[in-house]
């Protein structure tokens, strides 16, 4: 990948965000749509997760969305090889603890 970037890198933190979002209903069912906003337990509602790894290189943090298996098998404190290429994760090698 052109621009591509490898350093020795520590797992400083790992988070998930939920993010909530109205169903759009357009205005093809306007009473659909109020229903889902008086929706207290937002079951209607559209729920997107987003895993965020934050890895401390040198002494600057970089922070990624990864997808979630990536998420699964790191955690803090965790020190190996990360592979980016400007904001965009490519992997993250955990070293051989023997």
């Amino acid at each position: 990948m052109f621009g591509e970037r490898k350093s020795e890198a520590k797992v400083i933190s790992c988070t998930k965000e939920v993010v909530e979002n109205m169903p759009d209903m357009g205005r093809a069912n306007p009473l659909l749509e109020a229903v889902a906003i008086q929706d207290k337990s937002k079951s209607m509602w559209m729920h997107d997760t987003f895993y965020i790894v934050t890895f401390q290189v040198g002494d600057k943090k970089k922070e990624f969305k990864v997808n979630r298996l990536v998420y699964d098998r790191l955690k803090e404190g965790d020190k190996g090889t990360l592979c980016y290429s400007g904001k965009n994760f490519i992997s993250f090698e955990k070293d051989n603890i023997l």
